[in-house]
């Protein structure tokens, strides 16, 4: 037999490399989708933690009058948060920062509750915030 009509099994180099390229290009996206898949989720988190808060806070003040001093208030009394503890922050594990305005003998007129967001092209400043007038 000739060695012209002999034929060899295998792959070229550049083959090889066009396949690595993909599967490099392939999963930088995979790893790119997946990081802001989670820094989305751990986003709506907050959101939906500060709208939970808020809720209390004005259950609250519809039967004493005023917001608490301190979100701790709530914890564990008459239903108004039955968690163990404050909401805390997923990625940090911090408490949201909740500041009322006026003090509780003059009667709390509002209240803000803020969260640092991870997302800042959806939450600009990097933060989000529930005002309470």
């Amino acid at each position: 037999m000739s060695k012209r009509l002999q034929k060899k099994s295998g792959f070229t180099m550049i083959e090889l490399l066009a396949v690595v390229t993909i599967m490099a290009i392939l999963f930088t996206i995979g790893i790119v989708a997946y990081t802001n898949a989670v820094r989305n989720s751990r986003d709506n988190r907050r959101v939906t933690d500060i709208s939970n808060m808020r809720q209390a806070l004005v259950l609250f003040r519809s039967d004493t009058g005023c917001y608490p001093d301190d979100f701790a208030d709530l914890l564990g009394s008459d239903g108004y948060w039955s968690e163990p503890q404050q909401p805390l922050d997923p990625s940090t594990g911090m408490s949201y920062t909740y500041t009322p305005s006026g003090t509780c003998a003059t009667g709390h007129s509002g209240f803000t509750i803020t969260a640092n967001m991870e997302n800042t092209s959806t939450y600009p400043g990097g933060t989000y915030s529930v005002t309470n007038p």
